[in-house]
């Protein structure tokens, strides 16, 4: 698949999938997400929707990794987008998810803000 859009200053991509008309995902607002995550060869290693389980978050409390935080960000409720996630914004030397993510890997997150308060 290829990159329509330019990265941000971060190095961080975002491609709207679908445009939401709800309230902007600011700083402090509970969200509720659902994402598909998978390493750029389509290997999958989270799954929100599988498992029917939105992920809840207050933005800016740090437990999202730097690229889904920048990313969703920038959404607000009923968006979706593809994130393209650098290593140094995702698990950088440390890769993730019990050995799924290797060291170094760039990452992408399919993300639907589907609630914002």
């Amino acid at each position: 698949q290829s990159i329509s859009v330019s990265p941000r200053a971060s190095g961080l991509y975002v491609m709207i999938l679908g445009q939401g008309s709800g309230t902007p995902v600011s700083d402090g607002a509970t969200v509720t997400l659902h994402y598909v995550a998978t390493l750029v060869d389509g290997t999958e290693f989270d799954n929100t929707r599988k498992r029917d389980d939105p992920f809840v978050f207050k933005k800016g409390s740090d437990v999202l990794i730097d690229g889904l935080e920048e990313g969703v960000g920038l959404l607000r409720r009923g968006d979706k987008a593809r994130l393209v996630i650098p290593s140094y914004l995702a698990f950088a030397e440390k890769g993730n998810y019990a050995g799924l993510v290797p060291p170094f890997s760039t990452v992408i997150y399919d993300v639907e803000v589907v609630g914002v308060k």
